[in-house]
């Protein structure tokens, strides 16, 4: 019942006030209000107006567009934020219950790796995510592999689910415990990438081979 009114509120325009306070979020923003994610719900239909704003920077601003978007919500403690919001506020298992919890993990693990991304060009590489947001990288890559084993006991949802996320044209779809693995890995390798001591930690996880 929940998913299904989800997907039917993809089907209403986005609340236009909160799009605003998303896009110009200004010096001091506070990111527990704009982005709390004590309702999961609540989160991923935030997270989602933050991924449609992304390409509306890019293809409109003309003082950085997107590079210079993220860095200010980088900069303003937005970035560390959502790593807060992956890490502490609810457990893997949790995370992982149904394909709405799934999807929000999936956008939330996206959105994360191109905050990172963008900010590592920004800055030509010197910083990393655990620079960047003032997070420990044992805590990070934990929380990456918790998910990873979390996700691996989920077959791949029946041909009749239904993915509550908006529709986008031409672009294949896969379930949401797939998303989840592929963005979790991604972010795993480009962390590995910038920072050599990611691989250390993840030796150091008794059951990583097995992961």
């Amino acid at each position: 019942v929940v998913e299904n009114a989800f997907c039917l509120l993809q089907l209403l325009p986005q609340n236009k006030l909160l799009v605003k306070r998303l896009r110009d979020f200004g010096d001091a923003p506070s990111w527990p209000a704009l982005l709390g994610g004590e309702s999961i719900l609540r989160l991923f239909y935030r997270l989602q107006i933050v991924e449609s704003l992304i390409p509306e920077r890019a293809t409109t601003s003309a003082d950085g567009g997107f590079g210079r978007w993220s860095q200010q919500f980088t900069a303003s403690g937005g970035l560390k934020h959502l790593l807060g919001t992956l890490l502490l506020q609810h457990s893997a298992d949790d995370l992982c219950a149904s394909a709405l919890t799934l999807s929000c993990v999936a956008l939330l693990l996206k959105l994360i790796t191109s905050f990172v991304t963008s900010a590592q060009e920004e800055r030509a590489g010197s910083d990393t995510l655990f620079t960047l947001a003032a997070v420990d990288s044992g805590t990070v890559v934990a929380r990456l592999l918790e998910l990873l084993r979390a996700v691996s006991g989920i077959s791949d949802a029946p041909p009749h689910t239904k993915t509550p996320h908006r529709k986008v044209e031409n672009v294949q779809t896969f379930s949401p415990a797939a998303e989840v693995v592929g963005h979790a890995l991604a972010l795993l390798a480009g962390l590995a990438l910038a920072e050599p001591r990611v691989l250390d930690v993840m030796r150091e996880q008794a059951d990583f081979v097995s992961t």
